[in-house]
């Protein structure tokens, strides 16, 4: 019997205590805590509905009330954590395993407008950490966790070493977005940090999700606005205009770190101006109107 079960397992599996015990097996595997919270935001109001073992049929019940598709995928995904890590330990099949998660709309990535970029480049000028941040998103793509990492021993001559998801990966920066950096960098260590006194002394690597407030509010004050915009979309605007300004999709995939090509092509429906220019040719609508006129003439 595995040692994440202090006592016998219930067979079936009773969905309150496995919960707990899940609970309690990630705070032993000292899981971050936004990890855990998550959890507890997921499978708390599912344990709720549920009395005894969790059924197919009220799994999927469950996840159909979430706000949206995205959302219950995600659901479905941390359910399916708790009974599978139950079925590793005593063998009882995941009630989960045949739910199917609902089918997930593609939608095209939001881009800022060249108008939109120079707002935000005007509001972020007010504040050199601010400009900083939104320079070196533009510049390259780099995702806000690995922004909040970057630290002055990561600087190099034309780039930076990056720790991402996929590891390490060498970035390009121009000198733009370097000095943009060099601005605010301290004598060592992380570059974005709270300061205290004189520079360097007393500073504390920024918080993520600090960043990201920051970021958002630059982008509100520069009158900016829509679903989901915030640092992520300067990650999505990089990799479409890099791609429209003939960069190589290879190369990209390197700089965004993406594990998989595929990921990298879903900029190509946004960075394609030929295919509009082409369209323009052969479109019914065109021919159809210029054969009106001719016949008309």
């Amino acid at each position: 019997m595995s040692a994440d079960y202090p006592t016998m397992p219930l067979q079936p599996a009773h969905t309150a205590e496995l919960y707990a015990r899940f609970l309690a097996r990630g705070r032993a595997l000292r899981l971050s805590p936004n990890t855990l919270d998550w959890y507890r935001y997921v499978l708390g109001p599912f344990v709720a509905t549920v009395t005894g073992r969790a059924t197919p049929a009220e799994i999927a019940a469950y996840i159909a009330t979430a706000p949206s598709a995205e959302s219950a995928r995600n659901w479905l995904r941390a359910i399916r954590a708790l009974y599978a890590w139950h079925e590793r330990q005593t063998g009882e099949p995941s009630p989960a395993r045949s739910v199917e998660p609902p089918r997930q709309r593609r939608v095209l990535p939001r881009v800022f407008s060249d108008g939109e970029l120079r707002l935000i480049l005007a509001s972020a000028e007010r504040d050199p950490l601010n400009y900083a941040a939104v320079a070196v998103l533009l510049d390259t793509g780099m995702r806000i966790g690995e922004l909040a990492s970057l630290t002055v021993e990561a600087l190099e001559a034309g780039g930076a070493l990056v720790s991402g998801k996929t590891g390490q990966r060498r970035v390009p920066l121009t000198p733009a977005a370097l000095q943009a950096l060099m601005r605010i960098a301290p004598l060592g260590g992380p570059i974005f940090t709270w300061r205290h006194g004189r520079r360097g002394l007393g500073a504390r690597p920024m918080a993520v999700r600090t960043l990201t407030h920051r970021v958002r509010a630059v982008i509100a004050e520069a009158g900016v606005s829509g679903r989901k915009v915030g640092p992520h979309t300067f990650r999505h605007t990089f990799a479409t205009l890099y791609l429209r300004g003939g960069g190589d999709i290879y190369r990209l995939q390197r700089i965004l770190g993406h594990s998989s090509i595929h990921q990298t092509m879903a900029y190509l429906h946004l960075s394609d101006p030929e295919a509009f220019a082409e369209h323009a040719k052969l479109s019914p609508l065109v021919h159809a109107l210029r054969n009106s006129r001719s016949a008309s003439a």
